[in-house]
């Protein structure tokens, strides 16, 4: 699955956002790849939040969804 991210501003924490007012629109950069803890950490420094946002466009998540049920023969 393509995980892409969206970056939101924490209300309170508008002392914090004048640091990086543009964090926001650096959100594509985060798309495709796994955040570390690191990089989660430090936009939440600056006052603000990153959210994933699933696509579903990988056939493999498809395969795991639909399960076969197994019956127990005597």
């Amino acid at each position: 699955m393509d995980t892409q991210y969206t970056i939101e501003p924490v209300p309170g924490y508008e002392f914090l956002q004048r640091t990086a007012p543009d964090l926001p629109s650096h959100a594509s950069r985060y798309n495709g790849k796994p955040l570390t803890l690191n990089e989660r950490f430090g936009i939440y420094a600056r006052g603000y939040l990153i959210h994933a946002i699933e696509t579903e466009s990988d056939e493999r998540h498809e395969r795991l969804v639909k399960t076969k049920t197994i019956t127990k023969t005597k």
